[in-house]
């Protein structure tokens, strides 16, 4: 993982940029906001509709990105509870080849269709 930035509207948040299957898969579990800023960035070897589970997680949004950084998809997560009826993969309407998990409230600032520049 390294420290990297996420600009959109002006705004310009910290995240960890992460591109090992293994820390992707990991994401948020067992994790707190404060050990990786606004969020964490999934930069992906390709293209796909990539979904994101919520096992053992905080509450987040998620944004998908193209890779000319075009935003996709914007969506609100919750963490998985006991009930396997909660138990919802978060794919995105078109494919990506970078998803954001942000802090909850910071989904907002990102539009589909808008423009996100990833400081890879």
């Amino acid at each position: 993982m390294k420290n990297t930035t996420v600009t959109v509207h002006g705004r310009t948040l910290r995240v960890r940029a992460v591109f090992n299957i293994l820390s992707q898969m990991r994401g948020m579990m067992f994790r707190s906001w404060r050990d990786v800023g606004d969020g964490m960035l999934f930069v992906f070897p390709r293209e796909a509709r990539w979904g994101v589970e919520m096992p053992f997680c905080v509450p987040m949004d998620l944004v998908f990105v193209d890779r000319n950084g075009i935003v996709v998809d914007v969506q609100e997560a919750t963490p998985w509870k006991l009930n396997p009826l909660t138990w919802k993969i978060y794919k995105p309407c078109a494919a990506c080849a970078y998803v954001l998990e942000l802090r909850p409230g910071l989904g907002k600032l990102f539009k589909r269709g808008s423009k996100a520049r990833l400081n890879l």
